[in-house]
């Protein structure tokens, strides 16, 4: 069993401080701090899309060179490759496949929902399902490093108290996800394939946005998750970028909560053109019986009605960009109707 240690950090704030402290005294030609630092030409980072300062994870470059990952908890970690990491991001484990760096995985959470490639993830252990991994099997597995999802903050101090380096996977919009690639891929040292795949999304991303400002759907729809009320998820959501990537009106943008609530009056004042369900709905039936205005709108008259399944929408792995390319055919046939 490894034996890890408590060990302190230099946080960001701690060399934000130290420069203010440096300004403060006045700095002159000669005391003038140096330019920050700048990752090498060619470096896979600079893919990066956004500052990296932003986001979920942050990307800070050291004076001496040493690059750190950064996530909202305000943990650091130096980026470089690890050898045995334990996962409980869905989205984590399916790119480590992606990458064809699961050799790397010492374990990971499990989803009753499947986590792909289900025929290869259900032989590796595991440390319990992904909301409520066993700290105690964590440990066991002896990794370099934890990936945890944003269920499992209680675990946070945990592990970090015994010295085991953990970070946050926890992206919450498609350019999150994208960066994260980058990230795996330093960590498993796939930076090749890790390349790659950016730039395969990227394209994929590029393609959907040119057919869409050639011809665009002009419909509007929800994606609802739960049925007594009728629920939709919000504007600030993974399903809510994804219709707003696909240029369609989200009819749940201008409702109030996070869980917006879709009344009778306001599903036949908006007329949707589609309906997507997700999470515990299992049937279109089920969206069809579940207020009577549905059935009176364009989409419940026409049945443009489909269960679209959950993990290739809320789960922050790259194949939610399969997703919208998929989504996105099945709404061209329906705005090809309505021409």
């Amino acid at each position: 069993m490894k034996q890890y240690h408590t060990k302190s950090v230099i946080t960001l704030t701690t060399i934000l401080l130290m420069n203010l402290t440096l300004f403060a005294g006045g700095a002159t030609e000669d005391t003038a701090p140096a330019a920050a630092p700048v990752l090498p030409e060619g470096h896979i980072l600079n893919l990066w899309e956004g500052s990296r300062d932003q986001g979920n994870w942050k990307i800070t470059i050291e004076q001496d060179g040493t690059i750190t990952l950064a996530d909202n908890m305000d943990t650091h970690l130096p980026l470089t490759r690890k050898g045995r990491i334990v996962i409980t991001s869905g989205g984590a484990i399916e790119t480590f496949y992606m990458l064809n760096a699961e050799d790397i995985i010492a374990a990971i959470g499990t989803s009753s929902g499947g986590i792909w490639p289900e025929e290869k993830t259900a032989q590796l252990e595991t440390v319990g399902n992904l909301a409520r991994p066993s700290f105690e099997k964590i440990l066991a597995a002896e990794p370099d490093l934890v990936l945890l999802n944003g269920m499992n903050t209680e675990l946070y101090s945990q592990l970090s108290a015994l010295g085991i380096p953990v970070i946050l996977h926890n992206p919450g919009s498609i350019r999150e996800i994208i960066n994260s690639i980058l990230v795996i891929g330093i960590l498993t040292d796939r930076e090749k394939q890790a390349r790659e795949l950016v730039q395969e999304r990227r394209e994929t991303l590029k393609r959907i946005q040119q057919d869409l400002n050639a011809s665009p759907l002009e419909l509007k729809g929800a994606f609802v998750y739960a049925l007594e009320p009728v629920q939709a998820f919000s504007a600030q959501s993974l399903p809510g970028e994804i219709l707003k990537t696909l240029g369609v009106i989200n009819i749940a943008e201008n409702t109030t909560g996070e869980r917006p609530i879709l009344t009778t009056e306001y599903i036949l004042q908006q007329n949707p053109d589609f309906i997507f369900g997700a999470m515990s709905i299992n049937t279109t039936e089920d969206i069809l019986n579940a207020d009577a205005a549905i059935l009176k709108t364009r989409a419940g008259r026409e049945k443009n009605i489909f269960i679209v399944p959950s993990q290739l929408i809320l789960r922050p792995s790259p194949r939610i960009i399969d997703a919208l390319s998929s989504l996105q055919q099945q709404l061209r046939k329906i705005a090809t109707v309505s021409d």
